[in-house]
């Protein structure tokens, strides 16, 4: 029974951590996902009168696994302001430093008329505990919540 419950608050806190905004307007612009490592990622995003995607923004990430050379492997956990904005294809990119000097890196695409997401993360640089960090290029799928 206990362990079954710090399970549960691990999930309810990775769940808190990656929720775009705090209003239930705000929460159904999120889209929220995994990378192929394993990590959580999240951004939110704006829409026309259409419900058509027009620009991606907020970018965050959970326990996403990066090799630190010279050390043991690491995970790490952020968040990105970005302003990205969706072409007429769905494709959105973006690219900006976190607070530790790292550059975190996506590009990514809206489909099925903005219910999913799909593309590509990188985090490299300095990060807490590794100042050669690098996850290496990894691919993410997402689903507007």
């Amino acid at each position: 029974m206990k362990r079954a419950l710090i399970v549960l608050g691990a999930t309810m806190a990775a769940a808190v951590l990656l929720t775009p905004g705090s209003s239930s307007a705000t929460a159904t612009n999120g889209y929220r996902g995994e990378t192929d490592a394993g990590g959580l990622i999240a951004i939110r995003a704006k829409f026309d009168g259409k419900g058509e995607p027009t620009s991606a923004r907020s970018l965050r990430w959970a326990n996403i696994p990066a090799a630190c050379r010279g050390y043991a492997p690491t995970a790490h956990s952020g968040d990105l302001r970005l302003s990205m904005k969706v072409d007429d294809k769905g494709n959105f990119h973006g690219s900006g430093e976190i607070s530790t000097g790292a550059k975190a890196t996506i590009r990514g695409r809206f489909k099925h008329h903005g219910a999913t997401a799909s593309g590509t993360f990188r985090l490299k640089g300095t990060i807490s505990g590794c100042v050669k960090a690098d996850t290496g290029t990894l691919g993410w799928e997402m689903t507007r919540k």
